[in-house]
Order: C-alpha cells, then sequence, then structure tokens
C-alpha cells in the first residue's frame, strides 16, 4: 500500500480492540498483522473509555523533537526543530505502547460504540478511530465519518474483511503519525535554510521507500537528516540507514569541495559523477573538513525518478555511524515481554 506522505518517523504501535464479545475479539486478533503492532483487548467498553480517557498517558515523540523558545507572544513564536534528535526516539522503551488506532463495535449491548467514539473525540486525541458495523451503508457510520468522530468505518460481513481490515490498521497508523509529523515537516519546509524535503510528498519516492522497507523487513524509520535520510531499524533493532541527497545537491556539494583545499580528487570524482554521496549522522560529523570526507561518502545503490532525482545509499551496521544498541528495547523484546505478562 502506498501512502501519500512519509512521516518523520514509524514505529510499531498499539492498537486498542474493543467489543463485549471476548471471543470475537481474540478472533479479530488472530487475524490481524503482528509485524508492525500490537493489540490490547477490551470486551467492556466502559473499561475501555477510562483506559484511554483517564489511564492512558500519550507519550508524543514531537515533545522530544521540537523545541519552543520563550516568547509572550503566541504569534511570534516560532517552532525550531532539530532533525538529529528525531532519531533519540529509539532509546524510548515505551513508544511500542503508544496507542495509534482502535478499533470498535457499532453495536453493543447496553452501549453505542459511537457515543464512546464522540467522548474520545472530545479529549482531542491523535489517535485514530476505527469502526465495524453490520450494514454497508450504515447511515449513522457514515454521518460519523462525515462528522470526523471517527476515521473509517468498515462492515464486518464484507468477504475480504481480513485484507481490508488490516489495510485501514495500516493507513490510519500511517496518519497517526503523519498528522504527529506535520508540524515538524511544516517546520523544516519554512525554514530557508533547509531543503523543501519535497521527497515526503513524491509518490515515486515513497513507493520505492515502502517497497524498500518491506524488502528489508524495517519496521522503524527515523528521519536523519534535512535532505531527507532516514535511519531504520528491523524487528531487533539493527541499525541501518537509507542516505538521499537530490542531483542538485549532489551538484552543489561538487561545487562546495572543488572550493575546498586538499580535497582528494577522488571525492571530488565520486561527487560530481554521482557516484558516491555523502552522509553525516551526527551534528560533529558536519565539522568534519571536505579533506577528511572519504568515511562519509557511501556508494549510491539505487536512484529513483520523481519530481526530482534522488540518489540513495544504503548504509548497513557496523559503520562509522554509531548507535547504542544497548540502550535500545526491541520490538521483538516488547512483544516477548507481553507474551510473558499474558501468560502469569
Amino acid at each position: 500500500m502506498v501512502q501519500l506522505k512519509l512521516p518523520a518517523c514509524f514505529y510499531p504501535t498499539t492498537v486498542v480492540l474493543i467489543d463485549d464479545n471476548h471471543n470475537y475479539l481474540i478472533s479479530l486478533r488472530s487475524i490481524l498483522d503482528k509485524q508492525r503492532a500490537t493489540y490490547k483487548l477490551f470486551d467492556k467498553p466502559d473499561r475501555a473509555l477510562k483506559y484511554l480517557t483517564e489511564d492512558y498517558q500519550p507519550d508524543l515523540f514531537t515533545k522530544r523533537s521540537i523545541e519552543h523558545p520563550e516568547e509572550t507572544d503566541w504569534e511570534q513564536r516560532q517552532i525550531n526543530v532539530n532533525v538529529l534528535n528525531i532519531h533519540h526516539e529509539i532509546y524510548n522503551p515505551h513508544r511500542f505502547e503508544q496507542v495509534s488506532v482502535i478499533v470498535i463495535d457499532q453495536e453493543m449491548p447496553g452501549v453505542k460504540g459511537l457515543d464512546i467514539c464522540r467522548k474520545l473525540r472530545a479529549k482531542h486525541s491523535p489517535i485514530k478511530i476505527l469502526m465495524l458495523t453490520g450494514e454497508v451503508d450504515d447511515k449513522k457510520a457514515i454521518q460519523a465519518f462525515n462528522d470526523n468522530i471517527i476515521d473509517k468505518f468498515i462492515t464486518k460481513n464484507i468477504d475480504n474483511f481480513q485484507e481490508v481490515l488490516n489495510t485501514a490498521i495500516d493507513e490510519l497508523k500511517q496518519a497517526y503519525f503523519n498528522d504527529l509529523s506535520a508540524i515538524i515537516v511544516d517546520s523544516l519546509t519554512q525554514n530557508p535554510e533547509h531543503p523543501p524535503l519535497a521527497c515526503l510528498e513524491d509518490k515515486a519516492f515513497i513507493e520505492f521507500f515502502d517497497d524498500f522497507c518491506q524488502q528489508h523487513q524495517l519496521i522503524e524509520f527515523y528521519l536523519a537528516d534535512q535532505y531527507g535520510s532516514f535511519l531504520m531499524l528491523d524487528s531487533d533493532a539493527k541499525p541501518s540507514w537509507l542516505a538521499l541527497k537530490t542531483a542538485t545537491d549532489c551538484n552543489d556539494y561538487t561545487e562546495f569541495v572543488e572550493l575546498s583545499e586538499g580535497v582528494p580528487k577522488e571525492i571530488i570524482a565520486a561527487l560530481s559523477n554521482h557516484q558516491q554521496l555523502p552522509f553525516f549522522f551526527k551534528e560533529e560529523d558536519y565539522d568534519t573538513p571536505p579533506r577528511e570526507w572519504q568515511p562519509y561518502m557511501h556508494p549510491v545503490t539505487a536512484t529513483v525518478e520523481g519530481d526530482a532525482t534522488y540518489h540513495l545509499a544504503y548504509i548497513k551496521s557496523p559503520c562509522i555511524y554509531k548507535i547504542d544498541g544497548t540502550k535500545i528495547k526491541t520490538f521483538n523484546q516488547y512483544v516477548d515481554e507481553l507474551v510473558k505478562a499474558s501468560s502469569h
């Protein structure tokens, strides 16, 4: 499934399933994708509502990616984003606990799913809501969608229910991260010192990116620089990087190194021929003089033609860019913890 946008980051999250029939919840969970989400089940709607409105405390990654300078006049406040901090979310051991989507049945004894949805919407939560209905032309569900009370609805008795449900949940998870990322991407786009990050909305690049993540079984990604490069993790948190530079970026870098002293001819030639591209991951990397760029130069492994020409280098660990894997809770570890907890 191709998305319309790429978010600033993405990682597996929790999906809450609400239905009064416990057996149905178990069967529902059994048909859902386990690779990029875990599922929390509630067979008592009132407990689900209490959990989502009182007990659950969202811990949004934007709080750690955005800097708000002190300013008394709100309209004069500026949002500063340090792109190099976004990937620090990999060290947050609670990131997988964040609820991105709620799947709720409309018809439940004693309570209507829409009543719960209205109360959830009143909390102005970024969580997306998917309603399961009994009829294709459920007028209440259609009206709720039009009124922005729910984000999607699906009829339970359709033939391809499993495929449609998994696709809908995946789309809503992506929309959840896109909504949270909007303030970050908009801030970077409006900063004249940064490139426009057009790749995040370029259909050709997004198609490549989606296929690339599936091919390499990458389930987490984090924007790593202002050009559109990403840090990627698999389910065991093994890091890799997809470095990106447009053809224009490569030409600008070529002009820069040609004006610098002592730069090896090999670096200049690799840049000018678009055979290699430079990638800097940490702040101190950017202070490296061009004559010492060789460790930061990487072979171009793919070129994507879209709204621009994107040159990409897939960089696997171990390499010059250090990630402290001992501080990262992997998705596999998190799933194992849930399994152990449920068995007690």
